[in-house]
């Protein structure tokens, strides 16, 4: 099978690096695989594991900020794509390029599916039918049913059809060894490694609440590493400086590290780890307890919470009417508490082995594929409007959408 993945950009973080060790192991397994972006600087590890990609300038931008030329230079674009690798399905992994990939499945008849990665992905009513009309033809996924429950919660639209693959892990991708890390050896660290943009405003929580940790337990020798760059970069490195000079009085400290590719040594040095998503899975398979974050979506970003029972839900993203609990409440119990850690760990590993590892998720990918391939008579058979019909500014996408069609 040749599969197309399309995304709107294609820079560092969790999306990008699953659909990477997904093509990776793709063609591992004699299939091939073809990225589809408006380009970035996470390319370069397309590029250095020899995964074929196209960067098509535009794919990136508004919709409707686009004119009718410009979409059919992007839609010829991803044709050419199409044509070069031979492609057999298309899946779609960003929501602000859905209309442009279903488009081009229907112009060149290929099956096709939408992953949805964020549980804010979609948020109003008239993403109903859409979702509605993909999951009725089996070709809606999703990492986590949590993620469809709040979609479905936030649209209205009924997802019960809706497959749900998780995030998956590589043992050979993690059980590379770094080098030694420029930390205390008697250190205890707290982990933390994110994209810093708004969407993990829980780093600038997570900040505080280590010192209020430091505060309620007079804890000394303690560390908490920040691993990431972004946006958000130096205004968490000065909110760092700041914090660290009340804490830093007992060899307690916030250490920014920016970007880095020693991973796995952060992963090894950890005592505990605090996050979301796939570096999540990345810390439990390492046998590391986790301290689950989340967001709200009322809030302009996080709220910097999590769950008191994490591997309940590990790689799940916690609905809004969780209870939640401060970090600091939590980073003093599994500080203090050596049990309580060795329980996390054990019990996170054990679940990440049995439903999470790369060979047993991606065995269930393969069957879809071609499942779908089987299929797409009847996929294509459906309207392509009962699709994107109700997404927003209706009537300008649907013109120029079957002008498109028509070229």
């Amino acid at each position: 099978m040749n599969i197309l993945f399309i995304t709107n950009k294609f820079i560092t973080g969790g999306a990008e690096r699953y659909i990477i060790k997904k093509a990776a192991y793709l063609t591992k397994m004699g299939h091939k695989a073809c990225v589809v972006s408006a380009g970035g600087d996470y390319t370069s590890q397309l590029k250095a594991q020899e995964i074929p990609f196209e960067n098509v300038p535009g794919l990136d931008r508004n919709l409707n900020l686009l004119d009718s030329w410009e979409l059919l230079r992007i839609v010829a674009a991803i044709g050419i794509a199409v044509r070069k690798h031979q492609i057999d399905i298309i899946e779609i992994d960003s929501p602000g390029v859905l209309e442009i990939g279903i488009s081009v499945a229907y112009m060149y008849h290929l099956p096709f599916l939408l992953n949805v990665f964020h549980e804010y992905a979609f948020k109003k009513s008239q993403d109903a039918g859409l979702l509605e009309t993909c999951a009725h033809h089996g070709c809606l996924f999703s990492l986590s049913e949590s993620i469809m429950s709040i979609t479905s919660a936030h649209t209205g639209a009924d997802l019960s059809k809706a497959h749900i693959h998780p995030i998956f892990i590589d043992p050979e991708e993690l059980d590379s060894r770094g080098d030694a890390l420029e930390l205390a050896k008697d250190s205890f660290v707290f982990l933390a490694i994110a994209r810093l943009t708004k969407d993990k405003a829980y780093i600038g929580v997570l900040m505080d609440e280590f010192a209020q940790f430091i505060s309620h337990t007079g804890a000394t020798k303690t560390c908490l590493v920040v691993v990431g760059d972004g946006e958000y970069f130096k205004r968490y490195q000065q909110k760092a400086s700041k914090i660290n000079n009340s804490i830093g009085r007992n060899d307690n400290q916030i250490v920014m590290t920016g970007s880095r590719k020693d991973i796995t040594s952060f992963y090894r040095r950890a005592d505990v780890y605090v996050g979301m998503g796939t570096t999540v899975l990345e810390a439990a398979y390492y046998k590391k307890p986790i301290i689950l974050a989340s967001f709200h979506p009322y809030y302009k970003a996080s709220i910097g919470y999590f769950s008191r029972m994490p591997y309940e839900s590990v790689g799940e993203v916690i609905p809004a009417r969780v209870s939640f609990t401060p970090f600091s409440v939590m980073m003093s119990e599994v500080y203090e508490n050596k049990k309580i850690r060795q329980d996390l760990a054990e019990e996170g590993y054990e679940k990440i082995e049995r439903l999470y590892l790369i060979d047993a998720v991606m065995k269930k990918w393969l069957e879809e594929y071609a499942e779908l391939i089987r299929n797409k008579d009847s996929i294509l058979a459906e309207d392509i409007t009962h699709f994107i019909y109700k997404r927003d500014n209706v009537r300008l996408k649907i013109r120029k959408f079957r002008q498109l069609l028509s070229v």
